[in-house]
C-alpha cells in the first residue's frame, strides 16, 4: 500500500509522516514530523463511517486525563483537509511493553528483571487506577487482554488499541466489537460482540483477571485440575463458574494446579475480592476497590531474610517464595547475588594463617609461688605461764611440767594444726586441677570448628560444580520461548494456554505437566518435548566454554552459603587468638589464687613451728 507522505488532521493542518514503527492486522503505526511525542495510525483498509464517527467522538472527548493513561486518539488524519478519514493521531507511547512481559516469569527475567512482588503488586494498583479513569470518562474498555495493556519499568500502564474501545457520545453508544475469550466474562461467553453494550462490569471481569495474573506469576484463575472425565477449557470454565482457586472449588470440581502461589499469600480481604470478582456477576469489585486493597497489600509486605528479591506478605512465618522456587525449580524473581568488593578469598592462605595459631603449653604446676615473707603470729597470753613465770626459773621449770594442762595454749595450738591441714588440702586441690583441667580445650573446639567450616566449604565448591552444569542447561532451555518456536499444531491460541499454566519456555516442558493441559494430547505433547529435547542435544554440542550461561538462581544461592563459611574462615585466626589470651586470663587469675593459697599456708606453717 502506497503512503501519501503528507495528510492532514480535522483542522486541516498538514501532517507529515516519519519512519514507520509498526505495523498489525488493522494498521501501520508512523512518526509524525515535528511531532515527536505523538504518532499517526493508519487503517490498511478504508473504514466505515460508523468507525468514522466513533474516530470524531473519541477525538471530541479529549481529556488530559484520558491521554495521560492511554494511546487516546488527538485527532483524525485525513488524505486532504476536510477529506477522507484515513487514520488517527494519538501519543507516543515509548519504553513500555504488553503487561504479559510482566507477570509472565520468563518474560519477566528478560524485559523486567529488577521487578520484585511489590513492583507487581504496585503495577496491578496502576492498572486499575487506569480503568478507573477510562470507567469515570462513562467509556468502557470491553476487549481486556493482555496485548492493550502496557507497563514500564516505572509501573505505569498505558493502554492501547483505545479506537475498540465502547464509546458513549452524546447517548450514543459506539460498540466494542472483539474480545478474547480467556478474558471474556461468563455471561458473554460464546455470544457474538457485535451490537453488545458493554458495561463496566464486564471490564471488571478483566481486570481481576490482570490483577490476579500479576500477583500469581501469569496463572489463569480458571487453569486448574478438574475432577471430571470431560474437557475443561479455560473458556468452559469461566462460563460455569469454575474459578478453581476458590473457597467453593471443591464443589465445582476444580482445584489450583501443582507449584502455584496459594491464596494465604494475600490478605483476606483481597481473596474476597477475587471471590466476587468470579464467582458473582452483579457483584464484581470496581476499580476503586482494588486501588485500595493493593496498596494496603504493598504497605504490609516483609523482605525475605535468605532472598532479598522475596517480598511477601509479614503475615506469613515463612517465606512462600523460597518453598516455590525450590519445589518448582522456576526462578521468579533475579536478586544480585552478594559479592564481595575488592576482597578476593584465598583459600589457602586463609586456611594456612589458621594452621599457623597453635595453643599455649599448658606447662606443671609450679612447684614454688612467690609469696611475701611471714612471721609467726604469737601465741595469746596464759594467766597460767604468767603467774608461774612471776616465781623465776623455779616457776619456769614448773610451769614446763604442768604446760600440757595448759588449756588455752592447747587449743590454741590445735586451732593452729587443723588451719594447717585445712590449707594444705587447698594447696594439694589447687594442684589436681592445674593437672586435671582442660585449659585448651575451647580452642581444640573452635579448630574442629573451623575445620568443619572447611569441609564444608570444600563440599560446597563440588556440589556447586556438579549443579552449575545442570543449571546451565536449565537456563539455557530457559531461553527458548515456546511462541517464538513454530511448533506445527501449536498456534497463539495454545501458547497462551500453555503461559496460563506455568509453560513458557523450553525449560518448562516436561511430558507430564504438558498432558495436564487442556488440548494437548500424546501428539502435541510428544512435539513440545521432542523439540526441548532437540534443544538439550544443541547445547551438548556447544564448547565446554559456551557452556558458561549465567545461572543467577543457583549463584545466588551457592554465593549465599559460600560468603557465610568464608567469613567464618576469614574470623578463625583472629578468633583462636583470642581464645588462647583468654586462656591466659584464666591460668592467671587461677595461678593469683594458688599465690593466695601458698601465702596462708606459709603464714599457717609459721604459726605452728612457734614456741611455747
Amino acid at each position: 500500500m502506497t503512503i501519501a507522505l503528507q495528510l492532514y488532521d480535522d483542522r486541516g493542518n498538514p501532517i507529515r509522516l516519519g519512519n514507520q514503527l509498526g505495523s498489525g492486522g488493522e494498521g501501520a503505526v508512523y512518526e509524525i514530523q515535528n511531532l515527536p511525542n505523538q504518532v499517526a495510525k493508519l487503517y490498511h483498509k478504508p473504514i466505515s463511517a460508523e468507525q468514522i464517527a466513533k474516530l470524531n467522538a473519541m477525538v471530541k472527548a479529549t481529556t488530559p486525563q484520558l491521554v495521560s493513561v492511554a494511546a487516546w486518539p488527538t485527532n483524525t488524519l485525513r488524505d486532504r483537509p476536510n477529506g477522507v478519514v484515513k487514520g488517527l493521531v494519538m501519543p507516543k507511547v515509548e519504553n513500555y511493553r504488553e503487561i504479559h512481559h510482566l507477570y509472565g516469569p520468563a518474560h519477566r527475567k528478560r524485559d523486567f528483571p529488577k521487578a520484585d512482588w511489590a513492583f507487581l503488586i504496585h503495577a496491578a494498583r496502576n492498572v486499575a487506577n487506569v480503568f478507573e479513569i477510562i470507567h469515570n470518562h462513562g467509556h468502557v474498555i470491553g476487549d481486556v487482554n493482555q496485548g492493550n495493556i502496557l507497563v514500564a519499568n516505572d509501573t505505569t500502564c498505558r493502554l492501547i488499541d483505545c479506537d475498540s474501545f465502547q464509546i458513549a457520545s452524546n447517548q450514543k453508544i459506539f460498540f466494542c466489537e472483539v474480545g478474547v475469550p480467556q478474558f471474556t466474562p461468563p455471561e458473554l461467553q460464546s455470544r457474538a460482540f457485535r451490537g453488545i453494550t458493554r458495561s463496566q462490569n464486564h471490564d471488571n471481569f478483566g481486570l481481576a483477571l490482570i490483577c490476579f495474573h500479576l500477583l500469581f506469576m501469569g496463572r489463569h484463575p480458571f487453569a486448574g485440575k478438574y475432577s471430571g472425565t470431560e474437557d475443561m477449557p479455560i473458556e468452559r470454565a469461566i462460563s460455569e463458574y469454575r474459578y478453581a482457586y476458590s473457597t467453593a472449588a471443591v464443589s465445582k470440581r476444580m482445584a489450583p494446579p501443582p507449584n502455584v502461589l496459594t491464596m494465604d499469600a494475600v490478605p483476606y480481604r483481597l481473596r474476597q475480592l477475587f471471590e466476587r470478582a468470579f464467582n458473582e456477576a452483579a457483584n464484581r469489585p470496581v476499580p476503586g476497590e482494588w486501588v485500595q486493597e493493593l496498596n494496603a497489600l504493598r504497605n504490609r509486605l516483609r523482605t525475605c531474610s535468605r532472598n532479598s528479591a522475596h517480598k511477601y506478605l509479614s503475615d506469613l512465618q515463612t517465606c512462600p517464595w523460597c518453598n516455590l522456587e525450590k519445589n518448582s525449580g522456576v526462578l521468579y524473581f533475579l536478586a544480585q547475588a552478594p559479592t564481595v568488593v575488592g576482597d578476593i578469598f584465598d583459600f589457602k592462605q586463609v586456611w594456612a594463617l589458621i594452621q599457623s595459631i597453635q595453643p599455649a603449653s599448658t606447662g606443671a604446676f609450679p612447684v614454688q609461688i612467690p609469696y611475701t615473707t611471714v612471721s609467726p603470729t604469737p601465741l595469746p597470753p596464759s594467766q597460767l605461764a604468767s603467774r608461774l613465770r612471776r616465781l623465776g626459773r623455779f616457776g619456769r621449770w614448773l610451769y614446763s611440767l604442768v604446760k600440757p594442762l595448759d588449756g588455752t595454749m592447747s587449743n590454741e595450738l590445735a586451732r593452729r594444726h587443723r588451719a594447717l591441714e585445712q590449707i594444705q588440702g587447698q594447696w594439694q586441690n589447687a594442684q589436681r586441677v592445674w593437672h586435671q583441667h582442660n585449659w585448651n580445650e575451647p580452642f581444640h573446639k573452635k579448630q574442629q570448628h573451623l575445620e568443619g567450616i572447611k569441609q564444608d566449604w570444600e563440599r560446597l565448591k563440588v556440589s556447586y560444580d556438579r549443579e552449575k552444569e545442570k543449571a546451565s542447561l536449565i537456563a539455557y532451555l530457559d531461553q527458548f520461548l515456546i511462541e517464538k518456536a513454530n511448533i506445527p499444531g501449536i498456534g497463539e491460541k495454545l501458547t497462551l494456554v500453555l503461559q496460563y499454566w506455568g509453560i513458557e519456555t523450553a525449560a518448562d516442558v516436561e511430558r507430564s505437566k504438558v498432558l495436564a493441559v487442556h488440548g494437548f494430547g500424546p501428539k502435541r505433547t510428544g512435539d513440545l518435548v521432542a523439540w526441548r529435547s532437540s534443544l538439550e542435544a544443541k547445547y551438548r554440542r556447544l564448547p565446554q566454554s559456551s557452556r558458561k550461561i549465567a545461572t543467577p538462581q543457583l549463584d545466588q544461592r551457592f554465593a549465599q552459603q559460600r560468603q557465610q563459611l568464608e567469613k567464618s574462615l576469614r574470623g578463625g585466626a583472629e578468633e583462636l587468638q583470642a581464645i588462647n589470651k583468654q586462656i591466659a586470663q584464666e591460668k592467671a587469675t587461677f595461678l593469683e589464687q594458688c599465690r593466695q593459697i601458698a601465702q596462708r599456708l606459709a603464714q599457717a606453717q609459721a604459726d605452728v613451728s612457734i614456741k611455747w
